[in-house]
């Protein structure tokens, strides 16, 4: 069974956001994305059927490192392979 919720998105303030032309960001340093595709529907487990990020993972994303971030992506790429039986 999968219920549709709408929940709301944190605003973090504006001193503790990077930002994607601050000179101090070197390549290696650069921003990882979000995975968000726009299709927010979360199932039992409080898992986005979009983008497989957990709840709590979606709500962070904005003050993640980006270390933490790849971490994100990466169980979220274990999920999706699970959910949908790719290796």
């Amino acid at each position: 069974m999968y219920v549709h919720r709408t929940f709301w998105i944190v605003t973090i303030p504006t001193q503790w956001q990077r930002q994607k032309g601050d000179q101090q960001l070197s390549d290696i340093d650069s921003i990882v994305e979000s995975p968000c595709i726009e299709n927010c529907c979360l199932n039992d487990d409080d898992t986005c059927l979009g983008c497989f990020r957990s709840l709590e993972e979606i709500v962070h994303w904005h003050v993640a490192s980006n270390q933490k971030r790849i971490i994100i992506l990466q169980n979220a790429q274990q999920r999706r392979n699970e959910k949908l039986g790719d290796s």
